[in-house]
């Protein structure tokens, strides 16, 4: 019996060794499609157009081009849908103890969330570098390059997708949900299922996750923590009527007290993670030739 324990152990440290490898991999893999849809975007005239009432005037190219300039933002988003899914099967496979179970998926979050940010801003440093020795002037040309604004239009939109995205699963796997648990003509099965459990944790992170990319973007855009602020009311009530009316209570009881230090923590490192690329653009990066109230300066 002790040799058949040792042997479920090594199998068991093997599952996880093997889970881990899946989930660095899958998080790689995402975070280099982000990369090349930086510079898919960059390499054609999707970036182009960024005004809807051009887009509309254009037609259906021109439509077809506006929503060709939001493929970063879908790639991002698409990441942030999947790759939890892998995060639960991985859990199921590791058989961790809840505590630490619960702790090992809220750290795999908070790396796809922040890698996904990081691989974006450097995406966006790199693909418009030159953009810091392009000396054309918008008032002469109707292309010309800036790339703090090209920086805090790409974070001001994958802030609006986000909260799309809040909405929408608020609205499908919330409401929609639960009117078909109480549609008894479709049989036991979706009673079983039942209306969709609330993730206390989930729903923290993704507050930490648009704390960054307000940090992130309120350099580039200025207007963004307004748009955070409404944001953040919008779903505060949304997610609210949400858990009153729609939601089940978790199975597992979430103890605030011990995991309230936890939290804290990821705050306290994504606001440092999120101050080294800010930094970097400052100290470093020599602002646009072309616009932006530095230009003609060695920093900002």
């Amino acid at each position: 019996h002790h040799d058949h324990s040792q042997i479920n152990i090594i199998k068991l440290w093997l599952v996880r060794l093997l889970t881990n490898i899946l989930v660095l991999a899958c998080l790689g893999g995402s975070s280099y499609a982000i990369f090349l849809a930086v510079e898919n975007a960059e390499n054609t005239n999707a970036n182009k157009q960024r005004n809807f009432q051009a887009a509309i005037d254009g037609g259906w190219q021109g439509i077809w081009s506006f929503m060709l300039s939001f493929q970063v933002q879908i790639v991002i988003l698409a990441r942030n849908l999947i790759l939890p899914f892998v995060f639960s099967m991985a859990e199921f496979a590791e058989r961790f103890h809840p505590r630490t179970a619960l702790k090992m998926v809220l750290m795999r979050m908070f790396m796809l969330y922040v890698s996904s940010l990081y691989v974006l801003i450097i995406a966006l440093f790199t693909t418009h570098k030159d953009c810091q020795t392009d000396s054309r002037d918008a008032d002469e040309l109707e292309s010309y390059c800036c790339w703090e604004t090209i920086i805090g239009q790409e974070l001001f939109k994958l802030s609006l997708t986000h909260l799309l995205a809040d909405m929408a699963n608020i609205a499908i796997m919330d409401i929609c949900r639960w009117i078909l648990t109480k549609a008894s003509c479709l049989g036991k099965i979706v009673e079983w299922v039942g209306p969709a459990e609330f993730s206390l944790a989930n729903n923290i992170l993704k507050l930490v996750y648009g704390q960054a990319l307000l940090l992130l973007g309120m350099l580039f855009c200025p207007l963004l923590p307004a748009m955070g602020f409404l944001k953040n009311m919008l779903l505060f009530y949304c997610r609210a009527f949400a858990v009153l009316y729609f939601n089940r209570p978790p199975h597992t009881l979430f103890r605030v007290a011990s995991t309230r230090h936890f939290y804290l923590a990821l705050l306290l490192l994504t606001v440092f993670l999120c101050a080294l690329p800010v930094g970097y653009a400052i100290v470093q990066m020599t602002p646009s030739l072309s616009c932006g109230p530095f230009r003609g300066l060695s920093s900002m």
